[in-house]
């Protein structure tokens, strides 16, 4: 799983599906990186307490968050205290990730997800939209896809030109068989993302093949050569898209 310092997207690259077309199979594109919908938000409220109110812990989630934190006080005597330092408005960014990324790295998502839930509910900074997308990853990875989805809704909300959210929403829409809504968020990085800008020239390069494979999943082909030609003319070295491409045409 990669987080917002290690990567601008979220994986999904362990599924492999085929098709045939006129009798030919094939594989699907091995994508690497990087997921729908924002709810609705009160609007009496300003974005940031929005933001506070929305990740605040349940009496439930409280619960057991405590009984997961309880048993591994011993195994990680660093956890509590970042959590204390998060409710405590004590816990600046860089620590935050990296408390978070070791937890990971142990296996505890949900003690990570409870250290971003508990840092959000309780801070108001400018990097807010920052741990709403590493959120967004981690719960993207445990397949709560609804977490995804109001995370990276609410990282939106607060920076809408942020692509990799955006991204990781088309790959949540898909997941959920929401096609359009898919193909919506990366119409828009299409739009609206620059060429000439190295980290959103890769995310624009995401969105094009990922429009590709998906519109060739719905037999929407010449959509599907469409977007791959543009991809392939942006980046020609890229072996897999070429082998759709040859495909497709």
């Amino acid at each position: 799983m990669e987080d917002i310092r290690r990567s601008g997207a979220q994986g999904d690259t362990s599924r492999q599906r085929t098709h045939t077309r006129q009798g030919r199979r094939r594989d699907d594109f091995p994508f690497a990186p990087c997921v729908v919908q924002q709810r609705p938000q009160a609007p009496q409220l300003p974005a940031e307490e929005r933001v506070v109110r929305r990740f605040a812990p349940t009496p439930r989630a409280n619960t057991l968050a405590m009984t997961s934190i309880t048993t591994t006080i011993e195994r990680d005597s660093a956890f509590v205290p970042a959590l204390e330092a998060a409710w405590n408005r004590e816990l600046a960014l860089v620590p935050l990730l990296e408390a978070a990324n070791r937890l990971s790295q142990q296996g505890r998502n949900a003690l990570a997800a409870v250290l971003y839930r508990t840092w959000l509910a309780r801070n108001r900074t400018p990097h807010n939209h920052l741990v709403l997308f590493n959120l967004g990853v981690l719960l993207f990875s445990e397949n709560d896809l609804d977490g995804a989805l109001d995370a990276y809704g609410l990282a939106l909300h607060l920076a809408p030109d942020f692509l990799q959210p955006r991204f990781n929403l088309g790959l949540t829409y898909e997941r959920l068989g929401r096609s359009d809504a898919a193909l919506a968020q990366w119409l828009w990085i299409e739009s609206h993302a620059r060429a000439d800008d190295p980290e959103q020239r890769t995310l624009l390069l995401l969105a094009l093949n990922n429009l590709g494979r998906h519109l060739e999943d719905l037999g929407r082909y010449a959509e599907a050569e469409a977007h791959l030609t543009k991809s392939l003319r942006l980046e020609p070295m890229q072996p897999d898209v070429i082998h759709h491409w040859v495909f497709l045409r």
